[in-house]
């Protein structure tokens, strides 16, 4: 009887309508998300703003994301517009004013990837006549082309087969969508994400160790005073403990690419 009441009125499942508007927030977020990078990549590159001046748009950026990714859940809430597709097993959401609201993102997330490669070769060429070495600027063109034709491509493939109903295109789909996550991991999975990482794991080991040092200092103080005359070893070169960085780095018009 649940069965088929599920087949029958999928919307009335709390587990059917969770993973279904789960699964929505997550195309809807990726598409958003996608198009926002481009165009803070696009900012950086044709318009030429600085770091400080994207960060100050970032919870604008931000804001404008998550609010857009759910208000159509609560759209699809009350219309209750939530199909079991038979093929995979899946509740989803099949409205096709979704499918082209993520389409137009993607297309203008591709634009601005386009104008903002366009505008890392002008820059690329003006190194080469001032005779600079372009080849740090190159290695970050060749991997923004890649990652943005490995996310767009096969995501906007995803969307199209969204408008198919076939066993095949369900099979396509599922493989379109690993491999545009893919794709967009390879941005994430960075030297610079994973020094990032490690100095924030070392400064919280390093705060950690201070608070136990106080709240000890308040329970033994005589303890400690016993033991202040006691040699300390230091080490400046402690692989542990954060290093300090060039800020002026940070300044540069395209130092959100690398560091």
């Amino acid at each position: 009887m649940i069965r088929i009441s599920l087949l029958e009125k999928p919307a009335e499942s709390l587990s059917c309508v969770g993973i279904s508007l789960i699964l929505l927030f997550c195309d809807l977020a990726y598409s958003l998300w996608w198009c926002i990078f481009c165009f803070v990549w696009f900012l950086s590159a044709m318009k030429e703003w600085s770091t400080e001046a994207i960060e100050k748009i970032s919870t604008r950026l931000h804001t404008t994301v998550w609010i857009f990714s759910a208000i159509p859940m609560f759209y699809i809430l009350l219309s209750n517009n939530i199909n079991l597709n038979y093929l995979s097993g899946f509740c989803e959401i099949k409205t096709p004013a979704l499918v082209l609201f993520q389409l137009f993102f993607m297309l203008l997330s591709c634009a601005l990837a386009v104008l903002m490669l366009i505008a890392l070769r002008n820059v690329r060429n003006t190194l080469v006549l001032a005779g600079r070495s372009p080849e740090k600027l190159e290695r970050l063109f060749y991997r923004l082309l890649i990652i943005s034709i490995g996310i767009c491509v096969p995501h906007f493939l995803y969307l199209v087969c969204q408008f198919y109903d076939t066993f095949t295109m369900v099979l396509l789909k599922l493989v379109l969508r690993k491999v545009s996550i893919i794709f967009s991991t390879l941005w994430v999975y960075s030297p610079k994400t994973f020094q990032m990482w490690n100095d924030l794991i070392c400064f919280c080991k390093s705060t950690s160790k201070k608070e136990e040092n106080a709240v000890f200092s308040l329970l033994f103080p005589k303890c400690l005073r016993s033991s202040e005359n006691t040699p300390k070893i230091t080490s400046n070169n402690s692989p542990l403990m954060p290093q300090n960085k060039n800020v002026d780095d940070k300044k540069a018009i395209l130092g959100i690419f690398f560091f």
